[in-house]
């Protein structure tokens, strides 16, 4: 066996541990875990300083939640969710359009596949924080603060096996990565057809200018350089027409979110006005009448113009608000049009 190191050394890292147990991994695979043990390192200790404040923000929102019951929030949240929908849904048209994949495609399946894995996670941590504080040989110093890196590995390879349920696990990633294969996938057919369009505009521009802007270019552009004017035309023209094809496509996606938004705050804004006495639940006001296509449309009308006349920005402050939610359309937009 090994030595045991001094109980004052401190403890392996994560990155240690990888590393460790790249020495008991096949001679093929073993490099490439060695070169992940730097990025598993630097994700563990991200992550371990990011949980505590995850959960306080569990917590907190839980406190809020029942701090709120009284005023409904049933009705509330839609009521938000849809004003947002009425009078910013051009902005986000990709957000609200994965949205409504994931909760058509896989949001039951999905939620529960990760309150599966928060509970075999669970499992394993108290599992590991037992086996951080045993002391077999009894001389008051934990044994995981005595042993190498390796032994530290396989003590804890072994322990996660022992503790976590694999068919569990494996069931539940496959169904969180179907889950979101199913969003790309709709999305990526839902907006197949403004990126064809883009292009398809882009290689007519592209057609309209190439010859007589070459010879501009060609005079204004050392020798060396002139062999990108080609595939710089090329280029500059699709973006052009993407950009203008995903413009039509907002002004469109624009439209259905104040619609759809407009019935949401109309729908649930009875719904809570009914709950409050200010309005006869003897009488409600159904969805298809005429008083609530009424209100509906007049609302969605208000929103599809705020959108439009604004130019799709956002005032302050909820450019600054909503900055994380613009940076995931961002994100999702690129992978839609890769």
């Amino acid at each position: 066996t090994e030595p045991k190191k001094d109980a004052s050394a401190p403890n392996a890292s994560l990155g240690d541990t990888v590393a460790a147990a790249a020495d008991m991994a096949p001679s093929s695979i073993a490099p490439y875990i060695k070169k992940l043990a730097p990025f598993v390192d630097g994700a563990a200790n991200v992550f371990n300083i990011i949980w505590p404040y995850i959960e306080k923000a569990y917590d907190y929102i839980m406190l809020a939640w029942a701090f709120i019951q009284p005023y409904h929030p049933e009705e509330l949240l839609p009521i938000t969710l849809g004003l947002v929908c009425t009078f910013f849904g051009g902005h986000f048209l990709t957000t609200i359009a994965a949205a409504e994949a994931f909760r058509m495609c896989g949001y039951d399946t999905t939620k529960k596949y990760i309150v599966d894995l928060y509970s075999d996670y669970k499992r394993v941590k108290e599992a590991s924080d037992r086996d951080d504080m045993r002391d077999d040989d009894g001389d008051g110093i934990a044994d995981v603060k005595q042993i190498s890196a390796k032994q530290l590995a396989s003590r804890k390879v072994a322990l996660i096996m022992t503790s976590c349920d694999p068919m569990m696990v494996s069931n539940a990633l496959a169904g969180i990565y179907s889950g979101c294969i199913a969003v790309v996938a709709t999305l990526r057919v839902q907006f197949a057809a403004t990126i064809t369009l883009g292009a398809t505009i882009g290689d007519i521009l592209c057609h309209h200018i190439e010859l007589p802007v070459t010879p501009v270019l060609k005079a204004a552009i050392p020798e060396e350089y002139q062999k990108w004017i080609a595939p710089s035309i090329k280029y500059g023209c699709k973006s052009i027409g993407v950009s203008l094809a995903w413009t039509i496509q907002r002004v469109i996606s624009a439209f259905h979110s104040a619609v759809r938004g407009g019935e949401m705050v109309t729908k649930h804004t009875i719904a809570l006005l009914m709950k409050l006495k200010y309005l006869d639940s003897a009488t409600p006001i159904l969805q298809g009448t005429m008083i609530f296509t009424a209100v509906s449309s007049c609302l969605a009308a208000i929103g599809f113009y705020w959108q439009v006349s604004s130019l799709f920005t956002l005032p302050f402050p909820l450019n600054i608000l909503l900055l994380p939610l613009r940076i995931f359309e961002w994100c999702l937009i690129w992978i839609v049009a890769a």
